[in-house]
């Protein structure tokens, strides 16, 4: 069993860094705002398209059949390489601005950022978001909305604001009890 895990985590590690190395040449193709953008696109539609034929999958074959749990493993690691394109990304260029390119290629980031399973790595990326917000690189709804995922992610249900609040109330508290300030 030890030697089928080593294997496992040797294919693993290798797997990651050819896929790390691909990003970073994609990414640094991007010269143009038309390459941005189309790659900021096809980020948005890698995201969405699993998403749309999850529950058909689930239809056709059972839910959590063999074929639908592989479908959604397949989905985990699109997923984690849609973040790392992302995370690249934004290394590279800082946050698309919504006010530079369309609004799917500016969504990519929050979606991908915001499906991402764990709020450790959402958390680590959100200083991206952050500065982009404080630039108005991005608005209060959509930066709101990752703040929401965010608080889903790390406490499984999505926070109750019993009270009315603006848009910005809503981003001070939930800032304050994600603790990312």
């Amino acid at each position: 069993m030890k030697i089928i895990t080593s294997v496992f985590i040797i294919y693993l590690f290798g797997f990651l860094a050819c896929t790390s190395e691909g990003v970073n040449n994609e990414i640094a193709s991007l010269n143009t705002h038309d390459k941005k953008e189309h790659f900021l696109l096809n980020l948005f539609k890698s995201d969405q398209s699993h998403r749309v034929t999850q529950g058909d999958t689930a239809i056709k074959y059972g839910y959590l059949s063999k074929k639908h749990i592989a479908f959604l493993k397949d989905g985990v690691k699109q997923d984690s390489i849609n973040f790392e394109k992302a995370i690249f990304y934004s290394e590279t260029f800082n946050y698309p601005s919504c006010n530079e390119f369309s609004e799917l290629a500016c969504l990519s980031m929050l979606y991908v950022v915001g499906h991402r399973g764990s709020f450790e790595d959402q958390k680590s990326v959100f200083n991206y978001f952050h500065v982009a917000y404080i630039e108005n690189k991005i608005d209060e709804d959509k930066f709101l909305f990752l703040l929401d995922e965010m608080y889903e992610r790390k406490y499984r249900i999505l926070y109750d604001f019993k009270n009315k609040y603006t848009v910005k109330e809503r981003i001070e508290i939930l800032i304050e009890i994600l603790e990312l300030d």
